[in-house]
């Protein structure tokens, strides 16, 4: 179990060193400096807030919303983090279909006993 765990951790580094998440550090360094971005999220906080108070979808809500999540920046940041969840949720899927399996051939075979 050990080599599995260590495994584990090399996996975890080659994710972290890959050239998306190398990309998902960078934008998100770029969001956290760019005025532009800044004020896009704080039209859009505003506007969330004012829907979590009222529970009414607004114009304003959705038009902060499409601005924000449009910016290139964002975009971009939106895919690459969709794109690395997705194969994370497959790695998860993948051992998960394993334990299952494993499982069930244990139960079949003290069953059989």
């Amino acid at each position: 179990m050990l080599e599995v765990l260590l495994k584990t951790d090399e996996a975890i580094e080659l994710i972290d060193q890959s050239d998306t998440v190398k990309r998902l550090k960078q934008i998100k360094e770029e969001i956290s400096t760019d005025v532009e971005v800044q004020k896009l999220i704080k039209s859009f906080k505003k506007e969330k807030i004012k829907y979590e108070k009222d529970l009414i979808i607004t114009d304003s809500l959705i038009e902060s919303k499409e601005k924000l999540y449009n910016h290139p920046l964002i975009s971009e940041y939106r895919k690459l983090y969709s794109n690395i969840s997705l194969a994370i949720s497959f790695f998860n899927s993948q051992i998960q279909k394993l334990l299952n399996y494993k499982k069930k051939d244990c139960n079949n075979r003290l069953e059989d006993s």
